[in-house]
């Protein structure tokens, strides 16, 4: 016995690959308990086949079994069935849970959330050592670097995540340097105050690794600060006989767009200060995160100067 029934909303993507799990989800959205009753034909192609959105639940003779799999139809001479696999069913016509139906198939739904390799794992804790012991901030360099040591490609599909390194940095420091980080830690926070009152005028924000709390003791302190024009940030310490660098610093500001903004160097007490001037208008308005790409995070002197309070 063999009953089609169309899936209203299943929207297949022409050539997209269908397995057994998709199926179920989709039979799960629309209809949670079992496949209802066949409310008439399904859609067919001018070849006499079944539509794109069909699907078909077939009973074995004893009807203590059945399965189901999805067909479609192509466009233009393609034109044709195509079996996405089948999975089976209980005795009681209802579909079995997800998770069951993906160890049947192999197909895990969950890939995205499936611990990560065993060299992924390694790769990101190989690029935290590096940006622990040689004071690297750039994911990028510090994910090439351990690559290389490991003997890696760059293009591996197991190079981590930045979110990833950042974990597994802060777990690295947690396990190697507790007695040291946290007085470093302190030690870079308050040269973050000192500098955010020298730049006062400019309403500066904290930034960064000494703001996240896992800077070392070679991180720079990281400030933005907002001007009509950076001239504006020269002459300040220009007027206050400050030996500074200059640079650019490329940030994202949307998903795909970026823009350069000028960055200023100095020392003060051996603690590097870099400062990235902005437009005041942008004060509001932080760029992306390169380690999660959201918002960057800034803080504000007396946010600083609480944390401080609370370490104690």
């Amino acid at each position: 016995m063999t009953v089609t029934a169309g899936f209203p909303g299943l929207a297949l993507a022409a050539r997209r690959v269908v397995t057994p799990v998709a199926v179920a989800a989709s039979c799960a959205q629309f209809y949670p308990r079992s496949l209802p009753p066949s409310r008439g034909k399904a859609r067919k192609s001018a070849a006499g086949k079944p539509g794109p959105f069909a699907a078909r639940r077939t009973l074995d003779p004893r009807g203590s079994a059945c399965s189901i799999s999805v067909c479609w139809v192509r466009s233009g001479a393609d034109r044709g069935r195509r079996p996405a696999g089948t999975t089976a069913l209980g005795p009681d016509n209802t579909f079995p849970k997800i998770g069951d139906l993906a160890a049947e198939t192999g197909n895990d739904m969950s890939a995205r959330t499936r611990k990560p390799s065993r060299q992924r794992v390694l790769l990101a804790q190989a690029a935290a050592r590096i940006m622990a012991e040689q004071g690297i901030r750039d994911y990028r360099v510090a994910k090439n670097k351990a690559a290389e040591g490991l003997g890696v490609s760059r293009n591996s599909p197991h190079m981590p995540r930045n979110t990833e390194i950042e974990a597994a940095l802060d777990e690295y420091l947690r396990l190697f340097r507790a007695d040291t980080q946290p007085l470093e830690l302190t030690a870079l926070r308050r040269a973050a105050c000192e500098a955010m009152r020298f730049f006062e005028p400019f309403r500066p924000r904290l930034v960064g690794s000494v703001l996240s709390g896992n800077a070392t003791r070679d991180s720079r302190v990281s400030l933005h600060l907002f001007a009509d024009t950076p001239e504006q940030v020269v002459l300040h310490l220009l007027e206050n006989d400050v030996p500074f660098d200059t640079d650019e610093r490329r940030l994202r500001v949307k998903a795909d767009r970026y823009r350069d903004y000028p960055v200023y160097r100095f020392h003060a007490g051996g603690v590097g200060i870099e400062a990235v001037v902005f437009p005041d208008a942008e004060l509001r308005q932080a760029p992306l995160s390169p380690v999660d790409g959201k918002p960057m995070r800034r803080a504000a002197l007396a946010q600083v100067e609480a944390l401080l309070a609370e370490a104690g």
